[in-house]
């Protein structure tokens, strides 16, 4: 049984993740991976300071806290920070090397955005529970430190009231507009010469402001990113052609522009900050392919997987089908084993699968859930 092992991104609400790592947390033998964890966090909030926890994290990320209190709290999905950890938390949680996952069978491994470092973490096949615990304390403090950093950069964004305003009365029953926002239903040319008219024209040209495609995530979906401000321009500029295509436009649940050459400062990473991390891995420590996301492309050709993590989730664009193409072509999986926790990259990969090809089977990576849960 060829197996693709496959991570979704930033797919779920944070109150949903929260729920979900509680029940595993509510297990014994996961309490060693939890305090880990915990402890990962914890150190990596104190490595960036109070004053960025305050301006970033306002309510804190008391992750010990949510996983032990008797009642379920009520926290609202509010960063893209909280919904990252908790993520990255329980997709590690259930690669842990005592859960049977189908890892034996596994001939590669794919992560969409966040995702790709779980994927990358799952490639690397580590058995010894210690071992699998130390990587975990650093692949933690690497996803916490990245999501941190790129709110820093985008910290002084703005948004129009005016420009707000008008989405809103036009738009009552919509989520707020953010940095990230999928477009359904458009041709990919016809969206990205859109694009590309756009940021050419006026002072976005000038004062480099626009939108960019982030992710080409299947043949019916796009997802630009962005300042909001300018995703509200392009999408008060483009409304009669995204009305005429049938379009569809979703902000998306995000407080960062994923995939996005802003965030490109993230890649330059300061002497305390690779400290902090840890050892950085090479391509060499994969013992099954884990690919790239950009371009098709095997990581374990990489020098520096840190490094090829944060590029591919901050900043370089996604082509999903090509990717998808590239995966099936390769390793020819006969299932894919699909650890979520959110459905978006199950979603898009099976609307990927070329017609008449080879059609695998899906199946969930996760344990089932608690009675009750």
């Amino acid at each position: 049984m060829r197996t693709l092992l496959l991570f979704d991104g930033l797919g779920s609400s944070c109150g949903d993740l929260i729920t979900l790592l509680r029940e595993q947390y509510a297990r014994p033998e996961n309490r060693a991976f939890f305090a880990v964890v915990c402890d990962a966090v914890e150190s990596t909030l104190e490595h960036v300071g109070a004053d960025v926890q305050r301006e970033f994290l306002p309510t804190g990320l008391p992750l010990r806290t949510w996983l032990r209190a008797p009642d379920p709290p009520t926290v609202s999905p509010v960063d893209s920070i909280t919904a990252g950890v908790c993520t990255h938390a329980l997709q590690l949680c259930h690669l842990q090397p005592a859960r049977p996952s189908g890892r034996e069978h596994a001939v590669a491994a794919l992560g969409l955005s966040l995702g790709l470092q779980a994927a990358i973490v799952a490639g690397m096949g580590i058995r010894r529970p210690d071992a699998f615990l130390e990587l975990c304390d650093r692949s933690l403090r690497l996803v916490v430190l990245a999501l941190v950093r790129g709110h820093q950069l985008t910290a002084a964004d703005t948004i129009d009231p005016e420009a707000q305003r008008r989405y809103t009365h036009r738009h009552p029953s919509t989520r707020p507009p953010t940095p990230m926002a999928a477009v359904t239903g458009v041709d990919r040319d016809a969206l990205t010469d859109a694009v590309a008219g756009h940021n050419a024209s006026g002072d976005r040209r000038v004062h480099g402001r626009g939108v960019e495609v982030a992710l080409v995530a299947s043949p019916r979906t796009r997802i630009l990113s962005g300042r909001t401000e300018d995703l509200l321009d392009f999408h008060l500029a483009h409304e009669r052609f995204l009305t005429e295509a049938a379009a569809g436009w979703t902000f998306l649940r995000s407080t960062l522009p994923f995939h996005n050459t802003r965030l490109a400062p993230v890649l330059h990473r300061d002497a305390d900050d690779l400290k902090f991390v840890g050892t950085t891995p090479t391509g060499e420590r994969l013992r099954i392919p884990v690919h790239a996301t950009d371009t098709p492309r095997n990581l374990q050709e990489s020098t520096d997987l840190n490094g090829e993590f944060l590029n591919l989730m901050m900043v370089r664009p996604v082509d999903w089908p090509a990717t998808v193409a590239h995966v099936m072509d390769a390793c020819r999986p006969d299932r894919v084993v699909d650890f979520g926790p959110g459905p978006a990259a199950r979603v898009f990969t099976r609307e990927c699968l070329p017609a008449g090809g080879p059609r695998p089977r899906f199946q969930s990576g996760r344990p089932a859930r608690t009675q009750g849960g």
